[in-house]
């Protein structure tokens, strides 16, 4: 079983799923997107959906259920939960951490997180849940990694998430090419504006 492919580029697949994270765990996240004016914009409407991320981030084969898309959604709840608890310094919510175990609890080794983003084993699980990958992906991201490298884009309006691995840490924009462009555009038009009110004075 793959644990994660990682993504250090930009792309879209057929124009539904952007990966700018550097790991797939944020990537899961940033299946639920936003629009210029912060409405919410869900990628994973149906089965085969899942399915489709799946495939292109790297993990195993996912069954193409109304379940699977159910459990997928409510994963991604779960670990969005526990990425701002853990980002704030906070211990990890009850019920995220419990959703979130549960997946975890089906696989071979039974990895499991702990409040206070530590990773411990149990005994020998059944058989595994198909979003197991997903799950150790989670557990990678919450206890083998920098938390104050894991943002939100700064963006107005957006709500990726990405890990800077840039040389100087400062990443801001979930993508220069999108945000990045867009904050620097709006700033030079604002500073344009008040210089020529400053004038027109």
């Amino acid at each position: 079983m793959k644990l994660f492919l990682p993504v250090v580029r930009i792309y879209l697949v057929n124009s539904r799923f952007l990966f700018v994270a550097n790991h797939p765990t944020l990537d899961f996240l940033n299946t639920e997107m936003a629009n210029g004016t912060g409405a919410r914009i869900e990628t994973l409407n149906k089965p085969s959906d899942v399915a489709t991320w799946f495939a292109v981030v790297g993990f195993d084969d996912v069954a193409t259920t109304a379940q699977t898309l159910a459990d997928a959604l409510a994963l991604r709840d779960a670990v969005h939960d526990l990425v701002v608890a853990w980002t704030n310094g906070s211990d990890a919510p009850a019920q995220p951490l419990a959703a979130l175990n549960a997946v975890l609890a089906t696989g071979a080794a039974r990895p499991q997180l702990t409040m206070g983003f530590a990773r411990q084993a149990e005994a020998i699980g059944d058989a595994p849940h198909p979003l197991l990958p997903i799950a150790l992906s989670a557990l990678d991201l919450l206890t083998r990694h920098d938390k104050t490298l894991v943002r939100q884009c700064g963006g107005t309006g957006c709500v990726l998430w990405f890990l800077d691995t840039t040389k100087n840490k400062r990443r801001r924009w979930c993508a220069m090419e999108a945000c990045g462009n867009r904050e620097k555009a709006a700033t030079h038009y604002k500073r344009v504006k008040e210089l020529a009110k400053g004038d027109a004075e």
